[in-house]
């Protein structure tokens, strides 16, 4: 049976487990895991507790069942070599900001080092606490649901760098984020052989930008508008500089520095000088021959913070002194939305380095 819309499923598999099935989320047993019954059950989830992993059938999940958020309970009798041997690749290389770990104990530093997750989404739940902790996290996805519908706002953005554990943000963030991804991947071709690209990245919200733009191979520095933002982003990656531009965003010294400046969901936010300056000041920390990537929206029928694509196109000839060029475009369409209005836009760097 399909669940109801927003609910929480709970994968229990062979696992014993005093737990009912309440009206608070569903269960399912390894029995209904084939792919049309866990196709159905998740149908219109809005959050999967896998408390099982060794029996439940990740490879099963077509691409858009991957957008639930999910919760993995590790067996604790499994050493890190295990962990990464069985859930490396189909599982941890695949968890996002609206996913968590629960019980990985002193594994879980070493995870998150290797699969570069944010430190504040694990949960460790005290002695014999996991029912409790199952019904703490359907309780969080119900109040993430209500805070999204309080918000009102396109699917996926943000409030001061908290990201809402819903089936819609998840959605939202995995086509922006596989849209940056691959380009960043297509830019990566172009690097020295054997080389990490730097990149900065203006936006980097609680560090999910920080995750994409680091599997992707890049060392990163991240800014943000939104100071409690910074707050959690540092927290989620220690190693990574992470700081507010502050109102004179000059004073970072990244003079030609990066590969790749990505600016996420940020411009639509600023006035027209606040633009100019940002972009300016972005456009200064690219070595010549660098990429500049937009990600944002550019169509505002539905009101909110975007930027015309016309606007944009005119800022960055004006903040480049027409020192840049037009190297690539998409237009991106987000699940449930009937036209496309998110584009990622890409512009070179042209002309010479200014210090030598």
């Amino acid at each position: 049976m399909p669940s109801e819309p927003g609910a929480t499923v709970v994968y229990t598999g062979r696992r014993p487990l005093d737990l009912a099935d309440d009206g608070d989320f569903t269960l399912l047993r390894d029995w209904d895991t084939l792919p049309r019954d866990l196709a159905r059950a998740l149908e219109t989830a809005g959050l999967l507790i896998v408390l099982d992993p060794l029996s439940f059938p990740f490879e099963s999940l077509a691409p858009r069942l991957w957008d639930v958020p999910l919760a993995v309970a590790l067996p604790a009798e499994l050493g890190m070599g295990e962990l990464q041997a069985v859930f490396g690749e189909p599982v941890f290389s695949r968890l996002g900001f609206h996913d968590l770990l629960i019980g990985a104990g002193a594994r879980f530093g070493e995870l998150a080092r290797t699969y570069h997750l944010p430190l504040a989404h694990h949960l460790e739940p005290a002695g014999p606490g996991l029912p409790e902790a199952i019904r703490w996290l359907a309780g969080q996805a119900a109040l993430h649901r209500q805070l999204l519908a309080r918000f009102q706002e396109r699917p996926g953005r943000r409030r001061d760098g908290w990201v809402l554990r819903t089936r819609t943000g998840k959605s939202a963030f995995n086509v922006e984020g596989e849209a940056v991804a691959l380009e960043l991947r297509r830019l990566a071709t172009a690097l020295p052989w054997g080389t990490s690209g730097r990149a900065v990245v203006l936006g980097c919200g609680s560090g999910e930008w920080l995750q994409v733009l680091q599997r992707a191979g890049y060392k990163v520095t991240g800014f943000d508008l939104s100071q409690a933002a910074v707050q959690r982003a540092r927290f989620n990656y220690p190693e990574v500089p992470v700081r507010h531009p502050g109102l004179q965003p000059a004073t970072h010294n990244l003079t030609e520095t990066a590969d790749v400046v990505l600016m996420a969901g940020t411009l639509g936010l600023l006035n027209y000088d606040a633009r100019l300056r940002m972009l300016r000041w972005m456009w200064s920390a690219l070595r010549p021959s660098g990429n500049l990537l937009v990600l944002d929206d550019f169509v505002g029928d539905r009101g909110g913070d975007w930027i015309p694509a016309a606007d944009l196109t005119e800022l960055v000839a004006e903040a480049t002194a027409n020192h840049a060029v037009l190297e690539n475009a998409r237009a991106l369409r987000l699940e449930g939305e009937s036209f496309h209005r998110v584009g990622l836009i890409t512009y070179a760097k042209l002309g010479a380095a200014e210090r030598l």
